[in-house]
């Protein structure tokens, strides 16, 4: 199996300092999901990896 992770914040879509809290907050940098599309289309499999931390704090 070929296998790609990916990190969510700064690689597939724009890092906030305030923390993602709902999906209109979430913006993806242009051209990552077709990338990601890309990848699919070759055979790979994409998981994301992400660290939360906002969940944490009850943001």
């Amino acid at each position: 199996m070929k296998l790609v992770i990916l990190d969510r914040d700064g690689v597939i879509n724009f890092d906030s300092a305030q923390f993602i809290k709902n999906p209109g907050e979430w913006k993806p940098i242009p051209g990552s999901l077709e990338a990601i599309a890309k990848l699919n289309h070759s055979g790979y499999r994409v998981v994301v990896a992400t660290n939360q931390s906002g969940i944490g704090r009850g943001l």
